[in-house]
């Protein structure tokens, strides 16, 4: 629970929601994913010849007569675009549309020639992971878990169709693996670490990338992702000669990283008190994933429910969470505010399956929440202020329940979700005032 100590450690922390990974899955803005979408689109009308090395080549092309054509300046009106489309070759003319124009423009009306040439080497990178994912690609077998395929021969197989599997996914993280750990000490000592590294990696694309659960990612859904930005720059900057104290913070922060990779599984093998390589439920009790500040305090309900969620192991009698489950249970913590992980969180806290929290529900989990407040001698605030704080932060269409697209729209999902299911979540934001009170005079006093 959490105490004075730890709440001097907090310093400036935010603490009207709820606790924030130091972890950070890139994202996108709407700009940028309509950037994406639309090279995406280039990809595939780009002949297969011309993609190799020749479109590097275009791009050193580019540059130089983005040079002359902006003169002094760095920013091309649309008459020196036009110009610029008059000077270049013929293979670069049919990439430098009106359409790109406008939609890299600024307030201004211009085309910012660094932006302008970073749309298209973001281009090349992207052909340059297409074609290296498609050589992952394999035939599928009509009767394969998640082909789509009815009853069948097994042995009959289907063209590809441009999605990759978890094993194939497996096959390019085991190939980029000497890449990654080329400066983990770590990881040269610890041959198993491979296989600790790939199920983590792996896990990361699929938990996020394929909600339907069907073993399945379209490539160009890979090729987009931020995802897979975060795994090739981990990639590249292992191969620098050295990084900035920044950088190295950074890298550590990205879940791709090696040092990360060995902080999730050092936990899952503290929690493994059985020595099984399985983590008991009672035991996830003191599950804190990779944010220690402030602690986590799951409630007994909340892994009830994960337990039935989640596919889960029997030994002896007894259920038992293996590391990919953990993989599941630390990503939807960590990063709580992707749309994926409220999913997740969602199916264990809708109880009967209805599509929506009522007063029932909540009831049903804030038991554990009080139970927890009053043995650290803690105020447990009535059910009815508890249920009418949630409605009235998610401002539901039907007043009587609450559903996961109110919760978003309203921005609060992640606060209340864990608000249900941990309970210093709770009382974080239960006494968000006062720490906002107490951060305020701890600045004063400095």
């Amino acid at each position: 629970m959490l105490t004075a100590e730890l709440l001097r450690k907090r310093g400036g922390s935010d603490v009207a929601s709820a606790p924030k990974s130091m972890l950070q899955l890139p994202t996108m803005t709407t700009g940028a994913g309509a950037q994406q979408q639309y090279m995406l689109t280039l990809l595939h009308q780009t002949r297969q010849d011309e993609i190799g090395g020749s479109l590097f080549q275009v791009l050193s092309e580019l540059n130089s007569e983005l040079q002359q054509c902006a003169g002094a300046g760095e920013k091309l009106s649309y008459a020196a675009f036009e110009v610029l489309r008059s000077r270049v070759s013929r293979r670069l003319r049919r990439w430098l549309t009106t359409k790109i124009f406008l939609m890299l423009r600024d307030e201004s009306g211009a085309c910012d020639i660094h932006a302008l040439y970073d749309f298209f080497y973001s281009v090349g990178c992207m052909v340059k992971t297409r074609l290296t994912l498609q050589s992952y690609e394999t035939n599928q077998s009509v009767g394969d878990k998640g082909s789509g395929g009815g009853v069948g021969s097994l042995h009959a197989s289907e063209p590809k169709r441009g999605w990759l599997r978890e094993r194939d996914v497996e096959r390019w993280i085991l190939d980029l693996y000497p890449s990654i750990t080329n400066r983990s000490e770590y990881a040269h000592k610890d041959p198993e670490f491979l296989a600790v590294y790939t199920a983590a990696a792996t896990r990361c694309f699929f938990f996020f990338l394929d909600p339907q659960r069907v073993d399945r990612v379209s490539i160009d859904t890979l090729v987009a992702s931020p995802i897979t930005d975060a795994l090739l720059e981990v990639t590249l900057t292992a191969e620098e000669d050295a990084l900035s104290e920044a950088e190295a913070r950074e890298m550590c922060n990205n879940w791709f990283s090696p040092d990360c990779v060995r902080r999730v599984f050092e936990h899952y093998s503290e929690l493994d008190t059985h020595d099984k390589g399985l983590v008991a439920k009672d035991n996830l009790r003191l599950f804190q994933g990779l944010t220690l500040d402030p602690p986590r305090a799951l409630t007994a309900t909340f892994l009830d429910r994960l337990f039935e969620e989640v596919p889960t192991h029997r030994r002896d009698g007894v259920a038992y969470l293996d590391f990919k489950g953990f993989l599941d249970l630390t990503l939807a913590f960590e990063f709580i505010q992707n749309p994926r992980s409220l999913r997740f969180l969602w199916r264990c806290v809708d109880v009967s399956k209805q599509g929506y929290l009522d007063k029932p529900t909540v009831a049903y989990f804030y038991r554990d929440i009080a139970d927890g407040l009053r043995q650290e001698q803690l105020e447990a605030p009535d059910l009815s202020d508890v249920v009418d704080e949630i409605f009235d932060m998610a401002k539901p269409e039907n007043k009587d329940r609450v559903t996961l697209t109110d919760l978003e729209r309203s921005k609060t999902a992640h606060t209340v979700l864990s608000m249900l299911i941990d309970v210093n979540a709770f009382w974080l934001y239960e006494n968000r005032e006062n720490l906002i009170q107490y951060d305020n005079d701890g600045d004063e006093d400095e």
